[in-house]
């Protein structure tokens, strides 16, 4: 007979040990914390978490917290030490807090009483300057300022930061230009700053502010925030322009099967077709025919499938140019508001199942007079492929609106040569009634 054997498996405990706080803490102070993980394999997060209502100190909601240790996961087991700024005087819970193998643990929770302190810095932001009132996206400007302590206690170093934004008041989800660190400043002490940044090549011509946020980060308690940040008004410019276009695929595989012309067959008695199609294998690489922005990219639009919109400079006239038909499967390759250069690669020519229509894979390319425009023209833009007459508008006003894609290109430098051929309409499926 065979007797079982007991078999003893030792689970090794999971404890998250935080050290005893200090006894007397005020207001503002930065304290110092050290926390210890025992047991398991994989921390993801840990953390210290400060509240003065029990029930929120264990949520992502805590009204205080450290930086989390482990933002790429810790092995285990190893002591921690981090930092906080004790806040508004009361009565306090204090607690670490760790994910460990996929589990949430929690420390004790020690009482802590902050007491009220009657002496803050103030850090102020002021003498904000910029070297010029508007620049072009990828330009540098000078910006100069100045952050002094009107507080009435010493502040400790800190960190300021220069933002650009759309809106008066900048908030950190605004786009960071630079970080400056600010020196520790007695009471009534002042720096002076002048840095030089780069106007971002992602943004959109247009109204702006720049500006300065001291202690963003509020490392620091202080008797006054509402006087940390100042911000100026700023213009960014179209991008300089390269001078000319090319049409939007290279090499010589390809050819134009339609071109700008009337075709009897769409719509309510025929239409114009606003762009040239421009047919090419599938995955063949469609580039920016001119330096830009990308002022709209989608896929799955109606008709088109994959669509970008790109604005240009042209002169200090503005010209949208349409590229169609694009791969969704192998994705668009830029997306609204990016600065693109002539000749980059944006996209690719769909296969024939993902390109909005039964026919065989080719490019829509258009050239459009103006800006980039949400407005609709008869209800349809951006994805116009064909003129309509509506709303006393005729086909002949409609088209107006329009350039023919490879006579403006040749007029305008072309940086790749005509197709080589205009015709091929056995490449086209002929049943289509639509084909934007």
């Amino acid at each position: 007979m065979i007797h079982p054997t007991n078999i003893m498996r030792t689970v090794r405990s999971i404890e998250v040990t935080l050290n005893r706080p200090p006894d007397a803490i005020t207001s503002g102070q930065e304290i110092s914390l050290t926390w210890s993980i025992s047991g398991g394999a994989r921390i993801s997060h840990t953390d210290v978490h400060l509240d003065y209502d029990l029930v929120r100190l264990k949520s992502a909601n805590a009204l205080n917290s450290t930086v989390n240790q482990c933002s790429t996961p810790c092995s285990g087991p190893r002591e921690f030490t981090s930092f906080l700024i004790a806040p508004a005087a009361g009565n306090w819970h204090l607690a670490a807090h760790a994910i460990v193998d996929s589990v949430e643990r929690w420390s004790t929770v020690y009482a802590v009483t902050i007491s009220s302190r009657s002496q803050f810095p103030d850090l102020v932001v002021g003498s904000l300057g910029i070297s010029a009132g508007e620049a072009p996206a990828g330009s540098t400007v000078t910006i100069t300022f100045s952050i002094s302590n009107s507080g009435n206690a010493s502040a400790p170093a800190s960190l300021a930061r220069i933002r650009i934004a759309d809106a008066t008041i900048i908030t950190t989800a605004d786009p960071l230009l630079l970080t400056v660190r600010v020196d520790g400043l007695a009471v009534s002490g002042s720096q002076s700053f002048s840095r030089t940044i780069t106007v971002p090549t992602g943004h959109l011509s247009g109204a702006y502010y720049i500006g300065v946020t001291a202690n963003e980060d509020a490392t620091i308690m202080e008797s006054d925030r509402s006087n940390n940040q100042l911000t100026l008004p700023f213009n960014v410019k179209a991008a300089p322009f390269s001078g000319d276009f090319q049409y939007p695929i290279n090499g010589a595989s390809w050819s134009i099967n339609q071109d700008f012309e009337w075709n009897p067959t769409w719509g309510n008695g025929g239409a114009y077709h606003l762009a040239e199609d421009a047919v090419a294998a599938p995955g063949t690489a469609v580039v920016a025919s001119a330096d830009g922005v990308v002022r709209f990219a989608a896929t799955d639009v109606a008709g088109f499938g994959g669509l970008i919109l790109i604005e240009h400079n042209l002169g200090g006239e503005a010209v949208t140019t349409l590229y169609g038909h694009l791969s969704k499967r192998r994705s668009l390759l830029v997306q609204p508001g990016q600065a693109v250069r002539k000749g980059a690669l944006i996209a690719y020519v769909a296969d024939d199942d993902e390109d909005g229509g039964p026919w065989h894979p080719h490019l829509h390319f258009g050239v459009r007079k103006g800006a980039f425009s949400t407005s609709p023209i008869c209800g349809h833009w951006p994805n116009v492929g064909y003129s309509q007459s509506c709303s006393g508008m005729t086909h002949d006003q409609y088209r107006q609106f329009w350039y023919r894609p490879t006579t403006f290109i040749v007029a305008h430098a072309g940086g790749l040569p005509p197709p080589i051929s205009l015709k091929q309409p056995d490449l086209i499926v002929e049943a289509v009634a639509f084909n934007p």
